[in-house]
């Protein structure tokens, strides 16, 4: 490109002499269309993405511009500059810069030459507002740029634009670089996730580079004398589907090299393998030279290539290989795109093929594709052929799609019939990621009692590595299954994270597909599975005293795939497990109550209740009856109406046949009878339930601590049914009771609300001094403990409190840190309450 070689850009070389020293070809490129009038989106450079022209050249060229010029300068103002530009006379121009470069010491180089004017032509153009004729600047020969032939093949980019990928661009022209000793490099992961795009926008970033020797816009990047890219891939995907490659693939070493050997010129006709590979190796010496080998996991003669790599290639190449599987070579790895360069990749797809997306469905297409590029360009190619959102989303994550056999079959194939195949079918139970210890006692059937693997010991390295070394010389070596781990990473078909494993959602798709060709596999490694997940349950899911500040972090990290484990139970009429299962998490479940998303908790909780309810009616109606008390506790701290009707209902069915039943049962059943009718509101119930748990708890079949368990429940509630009644003193009695009953047995849950409801007595009684210090204390415990429902119970109060004493922005702070946390417990009659309460408190809070 020449900048005086047509006079609608005439004003180039104006801006060139302004400079000082000659523009480079992207520079120049991006002038001439801003000088036409295009939009800053729409300014391109043939071989760079759109992005990096707009992020990266441009600016670097306004920021040239306006330290030229002494002003902000941007495509707005570029006109603007250019006018003033030349109406300032040219001696100046010249002085300045003459000026400029004796700082810098290369004026006597002579490069502080500057152009001629000559006459501007009759029809030369203007600048808008002016109608002085735009003069044209010869360009010195320090000027003009030299554009260098470059040998190379490169196939067309594989996208229009190239989305993200930067730190991973950034490295792989590090390791290009002649300064980096670095000579063969590979870039590695699953199909599809845009192996080839990343090396191929860096070969063009380097091919520009090269053409444009000259070029000092970014010293990073390498420059080569040939760039020479060889490909052993056998099909596409595309939007209509795999296509298989007409032209002929390099799946060969003499392949290789009879590529190598036409784009340098280098004649190998009638010569042996031996002879070619000196004389290729003879002309890669001479010139700096990019090597390209694309797809080396699916060549012919890998070794044969390997070894031509290793051992033959001169130091004057660069040598890139992508694979799915992990090489010795210095890797770049990628995984799938963040969320957000994914996100960009649908926006730009869908305007490029004028796809309407909403924001919705371009998320769910993240998360059904996993931000796997090939299966985003895939999606929305088929949604360009009039397929609809729904069908294109719904059809994505079959295992016999397109975009699943494109990722995975060949990976997959590789792994039939090895530990590999197994432990990859049954990491599909698990989702979320997995302890590899678990995954081993679930896939390998018949090693699992080689290895002493217990769920006990998921969570401790030690005994894991203690259990391996008794091993060492067993038939199954824990090596083999070290080297089966690597090599489904080395594929990129499951994801390490420490000592934990998962998959992306369609990897996970087609390890079903593979899971349910192998049905003898999975009914075994299911079995295994469930007996995993009732041990671990029964290990860590107890907690008898319900500790109101135990936080089961081992429990809560494997609690989606416990949930995955229930719910196949109950799919599958798996009642005893089920039943087993059950009776180990209900009490955390519970929990959860306290915490965010209690709802989502307990309404999963309620669908697994229900089923067991309506099975044990007709095989057990005691343990119907445990059941019932659980969900009756449940909807009741729901509190919606249908709720507690339905918990009304379903402890009267209870209540008839409860002399059947031991007497803890009963117990249980009568205090959370009490607890529903505190709730309706009806009192007098209330206490006549409370009053038939008092006779019950007197039995003598009650142990020591499970005593004191009930009667500080009867107690609690006893005190709660005194405070609605406003019989403060007599409640006052029953919480000191409960809280202390509480304390024996370390049940610090009833202890805390206790003194809650100690603080609402004193504020009632007007000791708003005793209030407060009770409420701040409590506060500071809370706040140490997951239990987000007493926060907020001790923030209203201390709301009340400050109102009561007449501090009308302190009562208005707490309600709003109370309201908050209801919100987040999606507490309506709570939230209600509080809302009411800072309306009345701030009546123009709306």
């Amino acid at each position: 490109v020449n900048s005086s070689s047509s006079a609608a850009f005439q004003p180039l070389s104006f801006v060139s002499q302004a400079a000082g020293q000659g523009l480079s070809l992207h520079q120049t490129a991006i002038l001439e269309q801003a000088i036409a009038g295009k939009r800053l989106k729409d300014i391109q450079i043939a071989g760079y993405a759109d992005d990096t022209v707009q992020r990266v050249f441009c600016p670097q060229l306004w920021h040239l511009l306006s330290e030229v010029t002494g002003q902000k300068v941007g495509i707005r103002t570029l006109p603007l500059m250019l006018q003033a530009l030349m109406a300032e006379p040219s001696e100046a121009v010249t002085a300045r810069n003459a000026a400029d470069l004796a700082e810098t010491g290369l004026a006597e180089t002579g490069l502080a030459e500057t152009g001629r004017e000559i006459p501007a032509p009759a029809d030369a153009p203007t600048l808008a507002g002016s109608a002085k004729p735009i003069p044209v600047m010869q360009p010195s020969p320090q000027q003009q740029l030299v554009r260098h032939v470059i040998r190379h093949n490169l196939p067309a980019p594989t996208c229009s634009a190239f989305v993200g990928r930067e730190a991973e661009i950034t490295q792989l022209l590090a390791l290009l670089s002649p300064q980096h000793g670095t000579q063969l490099i590979s870039v590695d992961g699953i199909g599809g996730v845009g192996k080839t795009t990343l090396v191929l926008e860096a070969a063009y970033r380097c091919l520009q580079a090269s053409q444009n020797a000259s070029d000092q816009l970014d010293q990073s990047i390498p420059t080569f004398e040939a760039i020479v890219f060889t490909s052993a891939k056998r099909q596409f995907l595309a939007p209509f589907g795999l296509v298989e490659r007409v032209g002929r693939s390099q799946r060969t070493l003499q392949d290789i090299l009879q590529q190598i050997a036409c784009t340098l010129g280098v004649d190998v006709a009638a010569q042996s393998l031996a002879d070619q590979v000196a004389l290729i190796s003879s002309a890669l010496a001479e010139q700096r030279s990019l090597l390209i080998v694309d797809n080396l996991d699916t060549l012919d003669e890998t070794q044969a290539v390997l070894s031509f790599l290793y051992c033959e290639l001169p130091p004057t190449v660069k040598a890139i290989v992508t694979t799915r599987q992990q090489s010795n070579f210095v890797p770049i790895r990628l995984a799938a795109m963040p969320e957000s360069e994914a996100l960009l990749l649908i926006e730009l797809e869908a305007a490029e093929k004028k796809v309407t997306l909403s924001e919705a469905e371009a998320q769910q297409l993240v998360q059904q594709t996993g931000g796997i590029p090939v299966a985003i360009h895939y999606a929305i190619g088929q949604m360009v052929s009039s397929y609809s959102v729904a069908y294109v989303l719904d059809n994505l994550l079959r295992a016999d799609s397109d975009v699943s056999r494109f990722c995975f079959e060949a990976s997959v194939n590789l792994l039939r019939d090895r530990p590999a195949h197994q432990l990859l079918m049954a990491l599909t139970f698990f989702p979320a990621p997995v302890h590899r210890n678990v995954l081993v006692h679930v896939a390998l059937l018949d090693q699992k009692s080689h290895f002493g693997i217990h769920s006990s010991e998921c969570f401790d390295d030690s005994e894991c590595s203690k259990a391996d070394a008794k091993n060492l010389d067993s038939p199954q070596d824990p090596r083999l299954i070290e080297q089966a781990f690597a090599q489904l990473c080395e594929l990129s078909l499951i994801i390490q994270n420490g000592d934990r494993y998962t998959m992306l959602p369609l990897t996970q798709e087609y390890g079903i597909a593979e899971l349910q060709q192998h049905p003898t596999f999975e009914r075994k490694a299911r079995e295994a599975w469930v007996r995993w997940c009732l041990e671990f349950v029964n290990t860590y899911g107890r907690q008898e005293n319900w500790n109101w500040q135990m936080q089961n972090d081992v429990l809560q990290a494997e609690w989606q795939n416990i949930q995955s484990v229930i719910e196949w139970c109950m799919n599958q009429g798996r009642y005893e497990d089920l039943l087993k299962l059950w009776k180990c998490v209900d009490t955390h479940i519970h929990l959860q109550g306290d915490r965010p998303h209690c709802r989502r908790w307990w309404g999963l909780h309620l669908d697994w209740l229900d089923w067991l309810i309506q099975t044990a009616r007709q095989r057990d109606p005691e343990v119907a009856v445990e059941l019932i008390v659980s969900r009756g506790w449940l909807l009741t701290a729901m509190g919606g109406k249908e709720q507690l009707q339905e918990a009304e209902q379903l402890y009267a069915e209870a209540w008839q046949a409860r002399l059947r039943y031991p007497v803890q049962l009963q117990l249980n059943l009568a205090t959370n009878r009490a607890a529903l009718q505190v709730r309706l509101g009806n009192l007098a119930q209330a206490q006549d339930c409370l009053d038939q748990a008092m006779q019950l708890a007197q039995a003598d079949r009650l142990d020591p601590r499970e005593r004191l368990t009930q009667q500080s429940r009867i107690d609690y509630y006893q005190g709660v049914v005194a405070f609605h009644g406003a019989a403060y003193p007599l409640a006052k009695r029953h919480f000191g009771r409960a809280a202390e009953q509480a304390r024996q047995i370390d049940w610090q849950r009833v202890v805390q609300r206790s003194q809650h409801w100690l603080a609402e007595i004193a504020l009632r009684q007007g000791d708003l001094t005793t209030a407060k210090d009770i409420l701040n204390r409590g506060l500071a415990i809370a706040q140490t403990s997951p239990d987000l429902y007493q926060q907020a119970c001790y923030q209203r109060s201390l709301a009340q409190v400050a109102q009561a004493g007449g501090d009308r922005q302190l009562a208005v702070d707490w309600g709003n840190q109370a309201l908050q946390n209801f919100k987040n417990l999606n507490l309506a009659a709570e939230i209600e309450e509080v809302c009411t309460f800072l309306k009345n408190c701030s009546p123009e809070i709306e």
